[in-house]
């Protein structure tokens, strides 16, 4: 049996015994915490919605919030589109204050772009 790899990594690729490489870009899940900004809260949705969007786009995972890109139909590219839409969803948590966080922690809230809508 082959040794799975579980470095705090997310790859475009499913678990390998090797890390990342050129063709699997990867995203150390340690660096989501220094992606810090002024969490949103009442009052700063311009200036929040601009620096998330920044950081979602240097995360390709910016579609997943606007809702332009579709869950695939087949199950190798859900699993890829299901990990970079829990990348979004933990950048948007993340940032979010305490007060706005009854907008998306929701039952029926099951995506980043629910999430954003619902924001």
């Amino acid at each position: 049996m082959a040794k799975i790899n579980f470095d705090p990594v997310i790859s475009d690729s499913q678990p390998s015994t090797s890390g990342p490489t050129a063709s699997t870009p990867a995203i150390n899940m340690g660096a989501i915490s220094t992606y810090k900004i002024d969490s949103l809260k009442e009052g700063n949705w311009v200036a929040w919605q601009s620096r998330m969007t920044t950081i979602l786009k240097f995360h390709n995972a910016s579609e997943h919030v606007v809702g332009t890109l579709p869950k695939p139909l087949e199950s190798a590219g859900q699993a890829k589109w299901e990990q970079r839409d829990l990348l979004a969803q933990i950048l948007i948590k993340n940032n979010t204050s305490d007060e706005q966080m009854v907008h998306i922690n929701q039952e029926t809230i099951t995506t980043a772009a629910e999430m954003w809508q619902s924001l």
